[in-house]
């Protein structure tokens, strides 16, 4: 058996067998795989702390070798993070919840996913202290589609190149990003404030104005907005719709 090391976030599992689990896993070097942890579901199981979804390890996976198609076994792992067992406020079980479906569901394929993995780690970590889930939540969706090559255009028109302003804008999710509300746009445009767009680019770009994802507070009127358009560009460019998306607006309307 060849064994490798790596770092790794459970996104998710499922019974496998009588006493096994199947985990989706990402790592930064391989991006998602899935692997087999053997005994798992047994009592005691050594190795349950880490297969829970949102749990980061670093694991030791063992393959069979000459062969392409067996799944690699999960033999050891030492937690690096976890999430607090129970936490008073709801939102970040939510927002986690919804990060991990969020990337399981838009990666289907293993290969290198260096800079999403250290974006979601950060953000499963954040969310807990977050003044705000939902910034830190929408700061990774612009980073996952930008990682996926869908990175959204929020400088300027797209069909002038001219500076937004103050003026009525839209975002369209179709030509991937915002137009004055004046040129003509796909029936899958929304309305966008000028405030709604600097808040669009502090979220995408938080090194580049200086601010922390997990102290930004969005505004009540503007929120609503900039989730509506990062569902929007998710549900046209990745085809995705995570179930998860009720609970974590129930959990955000509730607080």
């Amino acid at each position: 058996m060849a064994t490798t090391n790596q770092l790794a976030i459970c996104l998710r599992r499922r019974d496998h067998g009588e006493h096994d689990l199947l985990l989706w896993l990402l790592t930064p070097e391989l991006g998602k795989i899935t692997a087999i942890a053997r005994g798992a579901r047994r009592p005691r199981a050594a190795l349950i702390a880490a297969c829970q979804p949102g749990t980061i390890s670093r694991c030791q996976l063992a393959t069979r070798a000459g062969s392409s198609s067996a799944l690699p076994v999960l033999t050891q792992a030492e937690i690096v993070w976890s999430y607090p067992a129970a936490e008073a406020d709801f939102r970040p079980a939510a927002a986690r919840a919804y990060l991990l479906e969020l990337v399981d569901l838009a990666l289907p394929d293993p290969e290198p996913q260096e800079a999403l993995y250290a974006a979601l780690a950060g953000s499963l970590e954040a969310v807990g202290s977050a003044a705000d889930p939902a910034a830190v939540v929408h700061g990774f969706e612009l980073a996952l589609l930008r990682e996926l090559g869908f990175e959204l255009s929020l400088h300027g028109c797209l069909a002038c190149d001219e500076a937004l302003a103050e003026g009525p804008a839209v975002f369209d999710p179709a030509a991937g990003g915002l137009l004055h509300a004046s040129h003509e746009a796909s029936d899958l445009a929304l309305p966008v404030s000028p405030d709604a767009v600097r808040a669009l680019r502090r979220l995408a770009q938080p090194a580049a104005y200086e601010v922390d994802l997990s102290a930004i507070r969005l505004p009540p009127e503007i929120g609503p907005v900039i989730r509506d358009v990062l569902r929007a560009a998710i549900a046209y460019h990745l085809d995705l719709q995570p179930r998860s998306a009720t609970l974590l607006d129930e959990a955000l309307a509730g607080e």
